[in-house]
């Protein structure tokens, strides 16, 4: 993977829509439900890096990962959903690592130990992935 440090921890980020992640990819911000931010802000703040692995709904695959740049509410943008109804978080900065779709298929063995051992395609949004777990699929990433 690219240059990670040992000190990293890994979450999985669910996307409603594909033009969500596109504004991501091109302003470099995120902003998730209001109950991931008390983790990621703690996550941020007691490790070398955050990673969060990005998936949309119903793609059956993961997009990409990107490291958390700042604690959530330290951007200045606002986030509104399509149909301006989703209570979000605040606003943090993201730096794509690497944007490319990794279909679940190719996961399939991976399973994650922090969510009782079901495939990591399982994943809540918010999910907390396994160290190893997220060094490998970073890996299968940027093979």
């Amino acid at each position: 993977s690219k240059k990670l440090p040992r000190d990293t921890v890994f979450f999985v980020m669910k996307s409603f829509t594909m033009r969500d992640l596109k504004i991501s990819m091109q302003k470099g911000i995120w902003a998730t439900q209001s109950r991931n931010e008390a983790k990621l802000n703690a996550a941020f703040q007691d490790h070398e890096a955050v990673v969060l692995f990005f998936s949309v709904n119903e793609s059956r695959a993961f997009q990409g990962y990107a490291k958390m740049a700042s604690k959530t509410g330290d951007a200045e943008q606002v986030w509104t959903a399509v149909d301006g109804t989703q209570a979000w978080g605040g606003v943090f900065k993201v730096k794509w690592q690497t944007i490319y779709d990794l279909s679940f298929n190719d996961t399939m063995n991976l399973r994650n130990p922090l969510n009782e051992n079901k495939p990591i395609k399982i994943s809540r949004d918010g999910q907390e992935v396994h160290h190893d777990l997220g060094f490998q699929l970073c890996g299968i990433f940027d093979d």
